[in-house]
């Protein structure tokens, strides 16, 4: 599976939409990904995600929520994407201040039925290595695509680096994604190391890839002319 792309936006102001665009433009059939955070300790629930290309998304699992700083967070993704510039839209019950979002993009992924299991955590990290973590998941088959996320809640800009065998592919300056593909299916969590320590959100879900395709070649059988009747010579 293949990155392709991404971006973030953040704006601390009160409101009831935040939004990014992709970029670059959505390439078709891709998978696309968002991690949003924002201050809302529960109420301000997420009550839709839109973009402008017409794809269809689909929130994953439950909201995770740092109570000591009234932020919540959550993940969404969209299937079989549509090709060209697409800009994200996520709308909240209510209103809703610390608004963060990150969105990715990747390839290779299964056509149907691809997130397989996610998880969330929020905790108080320090500065020691992969100590910012979203809690465990076990992947179902080989060769998914695990997307992690993260979102700092209470000490300004941090410094992000990806866990033990991810890449960070979006970073803002208190928001990031990071991804691999796992080789073999096992227990798995998303862990980032922070410069900064402090208060977090943080989670991870995983991504079937696509199927092989099939090497096998039907055989053709021949069979003689009905009548056909074959004489030697004397």
């Amino acid at each position: 599976m293949a990155f392709l792309g991404g971006n973030h936006a953040s704006n601390d102001a009160g409101a009831t939409t935040i939004t990014a665009a992709f970029s670059p433009s959505v390439t078709a059939g891709s998978l696309l990904v968002l991690y949003v955070d924002w201050e809302g300790a529960g109420a301000g629930v997420i009550s839709s995600v839109t973009d402008t290309a017409g794809n269809t998304w689909a929130v994953i699992g439950s909201r995770t929520t740092q109570a000591a700083d009234g932020q919540d967070c959550q993940m969404a993704y969209a299937m079989n994407a549509n090709a060209g510039a697409t800009t994200v839209t996520v709308t909240f019950a209510a209103t809703a201040a610390y608004r963060r979002i990150a969105v990715g993009e990747w390839s290779g992924q299964a056509t149907s039925a691809a997130l397989d299991v996610q998880a969330g955590q929020a905790g108080t990290n320090t500065t020691a290595a992969n100590n910012a973590t979203s809690g465990s998941v076990l992947p179902t088959t080989n060769g998914q695509l695990i997307v992690g996320a993260f979102a700092n809640t209470n000490s300004g800009s941090v410094t992000t680096t990806a866990g033990t065998g991810f890449t960070k592919r979006v970073s803002g300056a208190v928001i990031a994604l990071e991804d691999q593909t796992q080789a073999t299916a096992a227990a798995i969590s998303a862990t980032w190391t922070i410069g900064t320590a402090g208060n977090y959100v943080a989670k991870v879900a995983t991504f079937k890839p696509a199927a092989a395709p099939s090497n096998f070649i039907q055989p053709i059988r021949r069979r003689p002319a009905s009548g056909l009747i074959m004489r030697g010579r004397r």
